[in-house]
């Protein structure tokens, strides 16, 4: 079992406010724009009040995509939205659109251009004294720096954000944050402060009636727990998180849950049960068009046929994550350079795991390719390494 590796894919943050392993973004300016807009109704003309009705419709509609995982189609919606707030010079609808544009953005793993939108959202919060629109920008700052892998400085927008939630008052994204700094401190191997926030926070979304924190807080705790090997502790936890997903139809939550439950059968070397939670992760990631997901799962399926001894299919579900990495790779390549390496160094495991596995194989030309492919930062095309037609007709069962 130890000559295979995996990725976790489930730690969730909560503040695209919201996940991993882990998509979440913060809520918190989520429909804000409802209450702030009718308050500036009055003295508008009547084509402006139009323009206003049509806006909050526009992000109504947007939310409730962003919330069953079409993120494309949230897109297209906030756009909208932030196009007509902007002719209206409506500035706290204009913020508060920015930020939701960044988490449909994020939650597509498109980093460098959901920080750009955080970055647009935040001064004109600051602008316009809203407290509760700074520290969201805030906190979704530090969860696309955390997927990353930048771990300081999201450590830093999520104490920045804080102290703010609490002068506001603001519990449910209080717990948010809280919870996104044990998903921190959990990558960071610091067990116990991890434990120490997720059970702080776990009460706070039951007494809120925050289905989708509860199902987070507890989906971490499993990780904890599996991380410290008490498999049947982690396998407690995702099963109560699973449910609690299901019924709240938060797909991406879901596929977490089921990749979780994937790698803690595997630790128990039940491969053929770990590879149907894959397969089952693998077609929600594939839906909801999570790229970094759907490299974790199929990492986790090549590493569940290693373990088998089934080395062609592991190797083709390498491959395509790999081809996966670098899709998402390309996508950021305007970040700066240390945003890059960050998480390059984060996937390289598969991509150096592959490489030794295609070099017993005899097929060391291969080898060669996957591992050139780290030396390219930028990556100056989205390419990955080939499949052969064997490989192919392998992920074809598996891989839409």
């Amino acid at each position: 079992m130890g000559h295979f590796m995996w990725r976790v894919s489930g730690l969730l943050v909560v503040g695209l406010l919201g996940v991993g392993a882990m998509v979440g973004r913060s809520d918190a300016a989520i429909g804000q724009p409802v209450e702030e807009n009718q308050a500036n109704v009055l003295g508008n003309s009547e084509a402006s009040m139009l323009q206003i009705s049509e806006a909050e419709q526009l992000i109504q509609q947007g939310n409730q995509q962003f919330r069953t995982s079409q993120y494309e189609a949230a897109q297209q919606s906030y756009a909208q939205a932030l196009e007509i707030y902007r002719q209206l010079k409506d500035r706290n609808g204009e913020a508060s659109t920015l930020n939701n544009l960044g988490n449909a953005y994020g939650s597509l793993s498109q980093y460098d251009k959901a920080i750009g939108y955080y970055q647009q959202a935040l001064p004109i919060f600051q602008q316009v004294n809203d407290r509760n629109g700074e520290a969201a920008a805030l906190n979704n700052l530090g969860e696309a720096y955390r997927s990353l892998s930048r771990y300081d400085r999201a450590i830093g927008f999520y104490q920045q954000a804080l102290p703010i939630f609490q002068q506001v008052k603001n519990r449910n994204s209080e717990a948010d944050v809280l919870m996104n700094l044990g998903v921190i401190y959990e990558s960071l191997s610091q067990y116990d402060q991890a434990i120490g926030y997720y059970q702080k926070v776990l009460p706070i979304f039951q007494q809120v009636n925050d289905r989708n924190g509860e199902a987070k807080a507890l989906n971490n705790l499993g990780l904890v727990y599996w991380s410290l090997s008490q498999y049947d502790k982690a396998i407690g936890h995702y099963q109560q998180a699973l449910p609690i997903y299901q019924q709240i139809k938060a797909r991406n939550g879901e596929a977490k849950a089921l990749n979780n439950l994937g790698l803690a059968y595997w630790s128990l070397s039940q491969y053929d049960k770990a590879i149907d939670y894959y397969q089952q992760a693998l077609l929600i990631y594939q839906q909801v068009k999570d790229r970094n997901g759907e490299a974790d799962a199929l990492t986790n399926l090549g590493s569940a046929y290693g373990a088998l001894s089934q080395y062609d299919k592991a190797i083709a579900f390498y491959k395509q994550s790999v081809n996966v990495s670098e899709s998402v790779r390309y996508g950021i390549r305007e970040l700066p350079q240390n945003s890059q390496k960050a998480y390059v160094k984060s996937t390289a495991e598969t991509y150096t795991f592959l490489a030794k596995l295609l070099t017993k194989q005899g097929r060391s030309t291969e080898a060669q390719a996957v591992l050139a492919l780290l030396d390219r930062v930028p990556p100056n095309n989205a390419d990955g390494i080939a499949l052969t037609p064997a490989e192919q007709k392998i992920l074809a069962e598996f891989v839409k």
